[in-house]
């Protein structure tokens, strides 16, 4: 794996092997060079640091191994300044079975490794990732990326370390896009009331809770100043760190609720008319008040009925045309697709080998490499047989044929045994078998 950190879009890693160590060179693949060469772009793209969201890609050389993660994982945790969660998303390149054809699966979002990512705040929660990710079973998840079972994982290409920040601060200038700035339901407050300056004071929440109280747009300041220095008193007196302040930090919207007696509910709108939560609060207060948040800047919701058009829940991704129905399914979301079989779950019955396992004897050597296959011919006899008032049987299947065909040498051509009497069929084909048994020894 590679350690280095050049970020940016000024150019691709380079790739994980010398010229003759490309996968492609040792089995002579010029398929496999160019659906490599095709996406490598996405497969060796550089890290991408923000302060909101930070990729680490890391092309690796079809040999992930839990010690390489997890050591990955400590040095991404030396470069970072404040607590995050933490998820892998892998690429690889799959083959199909049966015309050999490759296709790049990229990494996304919603196929990560963890259903929920890991939050890390200190060196030893590094401990649980690495002890999650020894129960996980990589392989069993890199099977499930692929579209249907005749499409094999062939090349795993890239791994990417996906890290969100929990400690940006919101109150920083950016531009808000058109479909946030036309929007009937949300107050922007991103620019002075004359509208020829952006706000870089960092007090956007200060903001929004001003126009909750009642005060229009263009006369704002005076009383956002006021509940600014309420804030700084009170963070004064919790022990919060209030000194060159930047912005209200996201972990710190619960004491920005105690501070003013509020309800704060933080969404993020796309451009697709559809909210995510971004924080959601635990309703202590009578009073409650939206805010959609844009990368670090909050504008104050004023009609949150016409807000959006549907709500979607950030564990399970489902939509909800109502934000009530999204709270009542967050209560018991665990973030899992149930599957429901009227006969129960299936569980693969234990083989004779995993019995031998459970008595401390491992046998190697688990593949016999010798088989018979048959196959049987019937002819559908008319009979008229009723077993109840709804149901008659018209005719039965009554064994004619059967052909028996081997790998085991001699035996390779198919053998077809021909018997109308059903029992003296299965005898001549049983001692067909027992002809070709002694010689797969």
């Amino acid at each position: 794996m590679q350690h280095h950190y050049q970020t940016g879009a000024g150019g691709l890693q380079s790739r994980p092997w010398t010229h003759d160590e490309a996968p492609w060179e040792v089995e002579e693949d010029g398929a496999l060079k160019t659906v490599y060469e095709a996406n490598a772009p996405l497969i060796l793209e550089n890290h991408s640091e923000s302060s909101v969201t930070s990729t680490y890609n890391v092309p690796l050389t079809n040999d992930f191994t839990v010690p390489n993660s997890w050591n990955q994982a400590e040095r991404l945790y030396d470069r970072q300044g404040h607590a995050f969660r933490l998820n892998l998303e892998f690429g690889l390149i799959l083959r199909h079975t049966e015309t050999g054809e490759y296709r790049y699966f990229r990494p996304f979002q919603n196929e990560a490794l963890f259903q929920r990512p890991i939050y890390i705040s200190r060196r030893k929660d590094l401990n649980r990732l690495k002890l999650r990710l020894e129960r996980f079973n990589v392989t069993d998840y890199i099977l499930r990326q692929r579209p249907d079972t005749k499409w094999k994982p062939y090349l795993v290409t890239n791994v990417r370390f996906v890290l969100y920040n929990l400690n940006y601060p919101l109150g920083n200038t950016v531009k808000l896009p058109d479909y946030i700035l036309n929007s009937k339901s949300i107050v922007a407050l991103d620019k002075t009331r004359n509208g020829k300056h952006v706000y870089r004071d960092h007090l956007c929440a200060f903001r929004c809770l001003a126009v909750h109280h009642g005060h229009r747009t263009d006369r704002l300041e005076t009383h956002t100043r006021s509940l600014f220095d309420r804030w700084i008193q009170f963070a004064a007196d919790k022990q919060l760190d209030s000194t060159n302040f930047q912005g209200l930090l996201l972990h710190q919207m619960a004491y920005f609720e105690h501070c003013f007696n509020i309800n704060v509910n933080v969404f993020h709108l796309r451009d697709d008319g559809v909210a995510l939560t971004v924080y959601k609060s635990r309703c202590h207060y009578p009073d409650s008040m939206h805010v959609n948040q844009f990368d670090h800047h909050l504008s104050y919701i004023s009609n949150f009925a016409a807000y959006s058009q549907k709500f979607q829940c950030g564990t399970c991704d489902r939509h909800f045309k109502h934000l009530r129905s999204m709270k009542r399914h967050q209560l018991k979301c665990t973030g899992q697709t149930v599957y429901r079989f009227k006969g129960g779950f299936y569980s693969n019955p234990k083989t004779i080998f995993d019995k031998l396992e459970e008595h401390g004897i491992r046998v190697k050597d688990r593949l016999f490499p010798w088989f018979v296959v048959y196959d049987f011919e019937a002819m559908l006899i008319p009979i008229k047989e009723s077993n109840s008032d709804k149901l008659t049987w018209t005719q039965r299947h009554d064994p004619i044929s059967v052909s028996v065909c081997s790998n085991v040498e001699e035996f390779t051509e198919p053998q077809c045994i021909v018997d109308p009497d059903v029992q003296s069929l299965v005898q001549h084909m049983v001692d067909y078998m027992s002809e070709i048994s002694p010689e797969s020894v």
